[in-house]
């Protein structure tokens, strides 16, 4: 007989101890790499940052499928945190294109390194990014959304406050993420372009709105002092 006492082919039970050991082993290799992460982040700094985190890159490198999306997204953040927006892009483009890198805070960071990396259709390419994710309605988080607004309102500003479009296009993305939920960084960043858009307080019923929901929402925060965080 080809079946074991269990009554289960000995080829099927083999498979389904190989796919343990394969959830095993993912297991102790994000275990092993976030807490890796975690200390470089607390105990090293410049240079020697730079230098870890290059290693741990190469552990996902060498196998990106023992990785969970939650380790990639920990270090883009990481690198973002030291501004190396070149190693950002180079680590989700050297991830095969599957599940994990399709993942929306995956795409968000890559859209983000994207812009602030500013090479030729750098911009380009996160908006592309960011309206694909943005397809799927339970993406529409403000984050997401306010991204897009960045991205022109980075476009407009460097167009030397010509293009009036992208204000336009800045404009309105922010206010979609204000409407999904109203948030302090949206709401700064939309209050502002419009008034650069001619909008005045006293005429403006949705500057009004605005302003007003900034103002409780900045009583929980801290006060006026807060504004330049956001607008950055």
């Amino acid at each position: 007989s080809t079946g074991t006492p269990s009554g289960i082919p000995l080829l099927k039970r083999l498979r389904r101890i190989l796919q343990a050991m394969d959830v095993t082993s993912r297991k102790k290799n994000k275990e092993f790499f976030l807490n890796s992460l975690r200390k470089a982040r607390e105990k090293m700094q410049g240079d020697e940052l730079k230098e870890e985190l290059k290693k741990l890159q190469g552990m996902i490198d060498e196998d990106p499928r023992l990785y969970s999306s939650d380790s990639i997204v920990q270090l883009l953040l990481t690198y973002r945190d030291i501004k190396d927006y070149e190693a950002m892009v180079s680590l989700v483009e050297k991830l095969p294109d599957d599940e994990q890198t399709k993942k929306p805070a995956v795409r968000e960071y890559y859209a983000f390194a994207l812009n602030r990396r500013q090479k030729a259709g750098d911009r380009e390419k996160a908006l592309n990014i960011l309206n694909d994710v943005l397809q799927r309605k339970e993406n529409q988080i403000p984050d997401l959304l306010c991204l897009c607004g960045r991205i022109y309102k980075d476009k407009f500003t460097e167009s030397d406050y010509k293009e009036r479009n992208w204000l336009q296009n800045a404009i309105q993305w922010y206010r979609k993420g204000f409407e999904v939920q109203p948030n302090i960084y949206a709401g700064i960043n939309l209050a502002t372009l419009l008034v650069v858009c001619g909008e005045q307080f006293s005429a403006s019923r949705e500057l009004q709105t605005i302003i007003n929901t900034l103002h409780n929402l900045l009583g929980r925060k801290g006060g006026l002092e807060t504004l330049s965080d956001y607008w950055e």
